[in-house]
């Protein structure tokens, strides 16, 4: 193993006006420059030194965190989303103010922490074949199947007339 929990993911989230194969003007639907403001992010942050103004596109913005699923001490398979909570914070404030997010917050201090990865270095690392098996395995046999279970299981505490929390999700 590679001693950081199982096979690596990347986070990814964009705005869905975010412009990918032009000049970045704006990152997850946000203007780049309130982006710098607030975060204390620069471009060196998102592209190398060397890169020439017309490849500062998100194309090429190395923002989409590597992260590694954890197993916690009931044996479940975890994803820390942490690395992305600065984003959430970042643009659930956009409208009720422009406020500096702290040097400190867990999220932008995780997101820097970690290496990232670029749209043109993931579509490089990708195996499509792969990733269409695993969504279709999930869509056809685990979501369903765990579905099943949860029904099952609250069926079971319905039938035994448990007073215990129903996730209806």
């Amino acid at each position: 193993g590679d001693g950081k929990g199982g096979d690596p993911y990347v986070l990814m989230y964009l705005g869905v006006k975010d412009s990918i194969k032009k000049r970045c003007r704006a990152l997850y639907g946000t203007d780049l420059d309130e982006i710098f403001n607030r975060t204390g992010l620069t471009e060196s942050d998102l592209w190398d030194d060397s890169a020439p103004e017309s490849h500062r596109m998100l194309w090429r913005a190395k923002v989409h965190p590597v992260v590694y699923c954890t197993t916690n001490a009931d044996g479940e398979v975890e994803l820390d989303l942490t690395p992305l909570s600065w984003v959430e914070s970042l643009v659930d404030s956009e409208g009720g103010g422009s406020s500096a997010l702290p040097d400190d917050h867990p999220g932008l201090v995780a997101w820097r922490s970690l290496p990232r990865l670029s749209l043109s270095q993931i579509r490089d690392l990708a195996d499509a074949s792969a990733e269409f098996r695993y969504r279709h395995d999930l869509s056809t046999l685990r979501l369903p199947a765990a579905r099943a279970a949860h029904l099952e299981a609250m069926v079971s505490d319905m039938a035994a007339r448990r007073h215990v929390p129903c996730r209806l999700e």
